[in-house]
């Protein structure tokens, strides 16, 4: 595991948390929610199979996008020494792309089940340089590390203050870094196919996963990002099929979809 992922533990003074916990961002009801799924999280073809099948988009979007500036890694390594933040890691399953694929990668989460999952299965499979913390992104404000990417995937839906995670997480990015959301759009689109079929007609998904009213607009995200002072370099509609349990990019960005944003202080100065 890497030293300085071992003082970014203690800097966050890791004590030990549930999923009661209190603190700025994080929505009591949505922790226990996903807290309640650690069962059967890693299950591909379980109630979490959309986010395992997502992986494939989102873990090639951040190998082609850090690979520009990395040509020299090893062969079968094209995120080696790129260090990334998944904020809201839940059980892994992103974080566990990103480190096969090389990058050094810290995870957080505030549900202590998840992260307790997430641990049990990177030591199983003997993952060096991934590294898993019980904390809130707000824990880590006071710490002097910071990433080459941080990402927060299919989150920033299910928190409290949006504005202030986003910002959260931009505080966390080296200068000139990546960062990355992805998350689901407030439309009718959205409410008929996230939440009306996905949930209640078609059973894709356990009925609460979603809450239509804490969907992010583009328009809302692109504001808070300007904001923190980051400059927004592509948004990408993703589409995802229930019957085939596949996702794919798409022009619309009525119901799912990422932005990329880069900081862009250095260039404002």
């Amino acid at each position: 595991m890497l030293r300085w992922s071992r003082s970014l533990a203690r800097s966050a003074e890791v004590t030990g948390r549930n999923c009661n916990r209190a603190a700025g961002t994080l929505n009591h009801k949505e922790v226990e929610k996903f807290g309640a799924m650690n069962g059967d999280w890693w299950d591909q073809n379980g109630q979490n199979s959309p986010l395992h099948s997502l992986n494939k988009l989102r873990v090639g979007y951040v190998r082609d996008l850090l690979f520009k500036t990395n040509p020299n890694s090893p062969a079968g390594l094209p995120l080696f020494s790129k260090t990334i933040l998944d904020v809201g890691c839940g059980g892994g399953i992103l974080a566990e792309g990103l480190a096969q694929l090389g990058a050094d990668v810290t995870a957080v989460d505030a549900c202590e089940d998840l992260i307790s999952v997430a641990e049990k299965r990177r030591i199983r499979k003997g993952i060096e340089n991934l590294t898993y913390l019980d904390v809130l992104v707000e824990d880590l404000q006071e710490i002097d590390t910071r990433f080459d990417l941080v990402i927060s995937s299919e989150v920033l839906e299910h928190v409290e203050e949006p504005w202030a995670f986003v910002a959260y997480c931009s505080n966390l990015v080296k200068q000139d870094g990546d960062l990355i959301f992805t998350t689901i759009n407030r439309t009718i689109q959205s409410r008929i196919l996230a939440i009306e079929l996905a949930e209640r007609i078609a059973g894709l998904l356990p009925r609460g996963t979603h809450d239509w009213e804490k969907f992010v607009t583009v328009e809302e995200l692109i504001m808070d990002l300007r904001e923190v002072k980051f400059r927004v370099e592509d948004i990408k509609g993703m589409s995802w099929n229930p019957f085939t349990n596949e996702w794919s990019w798409s022009n619309s960005l009525d119901v799912n979809y990422l932005v990329h944003a880069k900081d862009d202080k250095a260039f404002m100065s």
